[in-house]
């Protein structure tokens, strides 16, 4: 981002690079809209660092939930003719599924 009267700006130059990088095809007539608007948002990124947390408690859940899983504990094990019993592709007795490479 270019720097400009100590805040940063985004700019269209910015935008071309990214969307170069994330391969994105943009149209010329979107790219001064599209920079614009994306320094607005890391313009907002700026305010929230001004507020004070100092005395603020990290908070990992607003909703108040909990971890309502089982504890993991060992326990009897599915032969490996049931593990397969139900799978539509089978090849030897183990799982059969496409190539991934």
């Amino acid at each position: 981002m270019a720097e400009g009267s100590g805040v940063r700006r985004f700019t269209v130059s910015d935008l071309r690079k990214y969307a170069a990088l994330a391969k994105i095809k943009l149209e010329s007539s979107e790219e001064v809209r599209l920079a614009s608007e994306l320094g607005d948002i890391l313009g907002y990124f700026e305010k929230i660092k001004e507020v004070d947390t100092a005395n603020v408690e990290p908070t990992y859940s607003v909703a108040g939930a909990e971890n309502r899983l089982r504890e993991d504990r060992p326990g009897a094990c599915l032969s490996q003719e049931e593990a397969i019993a139900n799978t539509g592709e089978k090849e030897k007795g183990y799982f059969k599924s496409p190539k991934a490479f």
